[in-house]
């Protein structure tokens, strides 16, 4: 039943959620605020990424765990020692589809910060169009600039990937 509700979360589109949302965070007075960003994302989140990780700990058999447990692990401990280095990989492209959702979003930007200096990429991008002109090398140059702290974290996280699915794969 938890894993349905989690599946009906995703269906509902975002756009439905900024009206109520802007309406709690104006009665909480945290409009204007990096928080006001952090709730949503986090909101959006946290269902699509425990969907994806209850596929991960599926494939792992519980013969590790138990493995671990008459080497004298606890449950935890067999938890954090066997289980979530195995579903590492898992765990990692959780968090990249979380970023890059979060990176790529512009509704909430927009709708909840209204500082210039607070503001995300994608709202400081869009400020390049005007009404009658879009700035277009401006533009272009900040877009080139927002990729580079993702080619930066995907560099990182190629390596970690496999070097996940490799020690998986090998039996010691």
């Amino acid at each position: 039943m938890a894993m349905l509700l989690l599946l009906v979360t995703q269906m509902v589109p975002t756009l439905v959620l900024i009206v109520p949302l802007f309406v709690a965070f104006s009665e909480m007075q945290i409009v204007d605020t990096l928080l006001s960003l952090i709730i949503p994302y986090f909101i959006m989140a946290i269902p699509f990424c425990t969907l994806m990780l209850v596929g991960f700990f599926k494939q792992v058999p519980y013969t590790l765990e138990e493995a671990a447990m008459l080497d004298g692990c606890t449950r935890l401990k067999s938890l954090f020692r066997v289980v979530v280095p195995v579903i590492a990989p898992g765990i990692v492209s959780s968090f990249v589809f979380a970023f890059i959702s979060a990176w790529n979003e512009l509704f909430f930007g927009v709708m909840f910060i209204n500082t210039e200096l607070k503001k995300t990429i994608p709202p400081g991008i869009s400020m390049f169009i005007q009404k009658v002109d879009v700035n277009w090398a401006n533009m272009t140059a900040a877009a080139v600039l927002s990729m580079i702290p993702v080619m930066i974290m995907f560099f990182f996280v190629q390596k970690y990937l496999v070097q996940g699915l490799a020690s998986g794969a090998v039996k010691g």
